[in-house]
């Protein structure tokens, strides 16, 4: 039915002064315009749909074992795509997994306080820091008395001085204030 009415509407002299190929032109654009006003179906619409293209990369370089997906498919949020060779990691959680157990471990021990001879050897620190703090306040009680009754220099009594002045030092080590 358009085709017949094309051929009439181009062949009729009605545009004497128009060339035949300006006169086509023209019915073209008359039966575009006209094509648009026919009835359309339900749920057609007309118009245009934007989309992004989305690039897929792994965070880690590595060798592809498994594909999930082929091109063009329409994925869900969430959805594996992909799967990368997992050796590397598997031996870093190993490592991660045997240092937490060292580390769980120490923590044990350190909660069972220590052990017999060992508390026998800081007892015994103890007591060697006791006797030589003692032994060095005695002399420098004895050299503050022959400092006073004037039979040894002032230097003898500054050294024994600075040895009882540095014993806190080692009690405060041994655990003792």
């Amino acid at each position: 039915m358009w085709f017949t009415w094309f051929t009439w509407f181009t062949s009729r002299s009605w545009l004497p002064a128009a060339r035949p190929a300006v006169r086509r032109a023209a019915a073209g654009a008359v039966l575009l315009l006209l094509s648009g006003c026919a009835p359309t179906e339900e749920g057609v619409h007309a118009g245009y749909v934007e989309g992004e293209f989305v690039y897929v990369a792994a965070p880690l370089a590595g060798h592809l074992t498994r594909l999930e997906v082929v091109r063009g498919a329409e994925v869900a949020g969430g959805q594996a795509l992909f799967a990368l060779e997992s050796e590397v990691e598997t031996a870093a959680v190993q490592e991660a997994e045997s240092r937490l157990a060292e580390a769980d471990h120490r923590l044990a021990d350190l909660r069972k306080g220590r052990r017999p001879s060992e508390l026998a050897v800081l007892e015994a620190r103890v007591q060697e820091m006791a006797a030589r703090l003692a032994l060095a306040e005695i002399e420098l009680r004895r050299k503050e008395q022959l400092r006073d009754d004037q039979v040894i220099a002032p230097a003898e009594l500054d050294v024994a001085v600075a040895r009882r002045t540095r014993m806190p030092p080692c009690w405060r080590r041994c655990g003792r204030s």
